[in-house]
């Protein structure tokens, strides 16, 4: 048996050994065999609760160390077109883009990972993280923008705004490594040439450009924005369905100019392959296991939840009883 205390020790028997006295004090003092199962159960009560402050786990396991001293940027292309329907068939590119980030964090496990989208603007959705489970919990949640507020994008948007954060990550911390994954579609559909990626490259040892979607192109649908819910096709100027058409020369020239590997994703598959991850990103070590333990405190809480459970109905017959007197 192991424990991992909610509060430090001394603070576990401060705020529990007075506790415990009252309970017990009350019930040797006061008198009466009605009442003295209340009582007791609230000696128990108190006691579920201290072993719950000390979080005591059964049993062990050994797992692989998962060490990193890598930084891992998303980049994601959140514009309208990411609703394109023309990933593996007829799927939207935002589904093709969600699997891949997931897969990736999976596969680097014990890095730390940042999740940034862009659309009219870049926004940090997840901060550099080793939570892996909030990053993909916000890969869920991403939807492409409603296609009724943009005003056109360029798929260069983030640069500036991703250099300063991968300056001010190599500043901070030196001696991690930093890598960065650029998820889109490449169509630039502002009037004005693309912007270079090469400010990157001074930051990074790695990384990836995925594209996602066809040449041909793909109609897109209205997302709303509150719900998340599909709406009707984009209509073009002409009354037609609007399509957004997959470049993949402009997406090739940015990962030229950033140093690392594109790749075109048209299904769901292996993406570590198609990664530069730095010669330097350790990788996990079965020498040196970390302990899992079996925790323990959550069958205390379902038993303090039961016994509060009839503390709670006896106050209330209780109650009862004195308004029905008076």
């Amino acid at each position: 048996m192991s424990f991992a205390p909610m509060l430090p020790w001394w603070a576990v028997a401060v705020v529990f050994i007075p506790l415990l006295v009252v309970a017990v004090l009350l019930v040797v003092v006061q008198a009466g065999e009605r009442t003295r199962w209340r009582r007791v159960r609230r000696v128990l009560m108190v006691l579920l609760l201290a072993a719950i402050a000390v979080r005591p786990s059964f049993g062990e396991s050994h797992q692989p160390a998962q060490l990193s001293n890598l930084d891992v940027f998303f980049v994601v292309d959140a514009t309208p077109s990411a609703a394109a329907e023309d990933y593996n068939g007829h799927q939207p590119r935002i589904a093709g883009i969600r699997r891949d980030i997931k897969a990736i964090t999976a596969s680097l496990a014990g890095a730390r990972f940042t999740l940034i989208t862009f659309a009219n603007a870049t926004e940090i959705r997840v901060p550099l993280t080793t939570d892996s489970a909030a990053v993909d919990t916000s890969t869920d949640l991403l939807d492409p923008s409603d296609a009724l507020y943009s005003g056109g994008s360029g798929i260069d948007e983030p640069v500036a705004s991703v250099t300063k954060q991968l300056a001010q990550a190599q500043a901070e911390q030196p001696k991690r490594t930093r890598m960065v994954i650029y998820l889109g579609d490449g169509e630039q559909t502002v009037n004005r040439a693309v912007g270079s990626f090469a400010p990157w490259s001074a930051h990074v040892s790695g990384g990836a450009v995925f594209g996602y979607g066809s040449t041909g192109g793909g109609k897109m649908r209205h997302y709303d924005a509150v719900t998340g819910n599909l709406l009707s096709y984009v209509i073009d100027a002409a009354g037609n369905d609007a399509l957004s058409r997959y470049d993949p020369a402009t997406l090739r020239t940015a990962a030229t100019q950033i140093g690392v590997p594109f790749t075109h994703r048209t299904s769901p598959g292996r993406v570590r392959a198609n990664l530069d991850v730095p010669k330097t990103h350790p990788v996990s070590s079965t020498r040196s296991g970390a302990q899992r333990h079996g925790e323990a405190y959550w069958v205390l809480a379902v038993a303090l939840g039961l016994l509060a459970t009839i503390e709670l109905a006896g106050v209330a017959r209780r109650a009862g009883s004195i308004w029905r007197a008076t």
